[in-house]
C-alpha cells in the first residue's frame, strides 16, 4: 500500500474539521489562519498569561529646583506555559526612556522558573538579585515613601539585577513557622568602589562577565509567625578583570506588621579588597515604621465609597550610609530622615507625600502616585 495517498487523504480530512483548543495551541503557528497569521503572538503559544506592572509620577520642590517627574513605567509580563513552568520578565521605561533627557529603557528581570517539587525552584535568566528586601519587593506601589533609602541607593543598589542560575523555595517548620531560602551563581559585580556613589556603579550588564570567576548571593528567610519575617544575605565574588580581588557583602532584614503597626529594617556591610584609592569597606541601614489608620469623618466621602479598605498611612524613616568607613568626609556619609502621610483607596493604589531632611545635602518635599495594575 502506498502511504502517500493515504497520508494525503488524512491531511485533508484533518484541515477539513475545526481545531480544538488542545490542537490550536500546538498547531495554530504552522497556519496562516492563526492569530498572528505565519507571525508568532503570544495567542499562538501555550500557556496562560497575563500583563501587568506599575508606574510612579513624582514631585520633587526643593531650594535648586520644583519639577514633576515622570520616573518610572513598569511592563510585567507573565506566562503559565506548564504549572511547573513559568515564565516572567519586567521592562521599565525611566523618565520617558528618551537617552536625550537621561532616560533609559532597561529588562530589570527576566527568567524562566521550572518547578523540581514542593520546595525547590530552578531559576534561570535575568534576576532580581535576593540580597536584603526592598531589592526585590522594589515596587512602587508596594513601597509606603517615595524616595529609596540610602542604603537601597549606594549599599544595596536598588534595582540590582544579574544574569544567572539558582534554586529558591520556602518549606514549613511548624504550624506557623516558615523558611525561605534563594541561592544564585551569577556573573557578579564590576568595575571600582566609589566614595560618592557606594557600589551603585559595579552592577553588572547583561552579555558578558569581566573575568571567568562567578559570584555567589544567597538569603535565608526565617518567619516564626504570620507578620514577622528574618532575613541574612550574603555575597561572595571577584570583581576585577585579573581575579585577584574578593568582595563581600553580609546583610541582615527584618520586617513586622501587627495590626496597624509596621516596622522594616535593614543593614549592610561591604568589604572588598583594595583596588587603588578606592574604598574598601562601607556599610549602611535605615529605619522606617508607620501607622495605618482612616478617620471616621471621611467614611461615605470620595475618600471612602466603593472602596473596600482605604487608609491613611503615618510614617517615618533614618537611615545613613558609609561609603567609606575611613572617611570623615559628608560626600561618603549621607544621612536621611523622612517623615510623611500616604493614602492607599486600594491596596495597589497610593498617594504620597513626605518632606525629606537630608544632613548633608539640601532638603527636598516629595510627592507621588503610584499605581500597580
Amino acid at each position: 500500500m502506498k502511504l502517500y495517498p493515504f497520508l494525503t487523504c488524512v491531511f485533508l480530512s484533518m484541515a477539513l474539521v475545526p481545531m480544538t483548543d488542545v490542537m490550536a495551541t500546538e498547531v495554530a503557528h504552522d497556519s496562516v489562519k492563526s492569530p498572528g497569521g505565519w507571525a508568532l503572538t503570544a495567542f499562538d503559544r501555550v500557556g496562560e498569561r497575563q500583563v501587568g506592572g506599575y508606574f510612579d509620577t513624582e514631585w520633587q520642590s526643593g531650594e535648586s529646583a520644583d519639577s514633576f517627574i515622570a520616573h518610572r513605567f513598569v511592563l510585567d509580563v507573565s506566562s503559565q506555559v506548564h504549572s511547573r513552568v513559568l515564565v516572567n520578565a519586567e521592562l521599565e521605561f525611566e523618565y520617558g526612556g528618551d537617552p536625550s533627557k537621561s532616560g533609559e529603557i532597561k529588562i530589570e528581570q527576566a527568567w524562566v522558573d521550572y518547578k523540581i517539587n514542593t520546595v525547590a525552584t530552578l531559576r534561570t535568566g535575568i534576576v532580581v538579585v535576593p540580597f536584603g528586601r526592598i531589592n526585590v519587593l522594589h515596587d512602587s506601589d508596594v513601597r509606603e515613601l517615595t524616595d529609596r533609602s540610602l542604603y537601597a541607593r549606594y549599599i544595596v543598589p536598588t534595582t540590582w539585577s544579574d544574569t544567572g542560575i539558582g534554586v529558591h523555595g520556602n518549606f514549613d517548620v511548624s504550624d506557623e513557622a516558615v523558611m525561605d531560602y534563594s541561592v544564585y551563581v551569577l556573573n557578579g559585580l564590576s568595575g571600582t568602589t566609589s566614595a560618592t556613589k557606594g557600589i551603585r556603579d559595579m552592577r553588572p550588564n547583561f552579555k558578558t562577565d569581566n573575568n571567568k570567576n562567578k559570584a555567589i548571593v544567597t538569603r535565608v528567610g526565617y518567619s516564626p509567625f504570620l507578620g514577622l519575617n528574618t532575613g541574612l544575605s550574603m555575597y561572595t565574588g571577584k570583581y576585577d578583570a585579573d581575579e585577584k580581588l574578593n568582595l563581600n557583602m553580609l546583610g541582615f532584614d527584618v520586617a513586622w506588621k501587627s495590626g496597624p503597626f509596621y516596622a522594616v529594617s535593614e543593614w549592610a556591610q561591604v568589604n572588598a579588597d583594595a583596588s587603588g584609592s578606592n574604598p574598601t569597606a562601607m556599610n549602611g541601614f535605615y529605619l522606617e515604621g508607620g501607622y495605618s489608620f482612616f478617620p471616621d469623618f471621611f467614611k461615605n466621602t470620595f475618600l471612602d465609597e466603593d472602596f473596600a479598605n482605604p487608609t491613611f498611612t503615618l510614617f517615618g524613616r533614618y537611615g545613613q550610609a558609609s561609603l567609606d568607613t575611613s572617611s570623615t568626609a559628608a560626600a561618603s556619609n549621607p544621612k536621611r530622615t523622612t517623615v510623611g502621610m500616604n493614602y492607599r483607596p486600594m491596596a495597589t493604589t497610593v498617594f504620597k507625600l513626605e518632606y525629606q531632611m537630608n544632613e548633608s545635602a539640601e532638603n527636598v518635599m516629595l510627592g507621588s502616585v503610584a499605581v500597580g495594575f
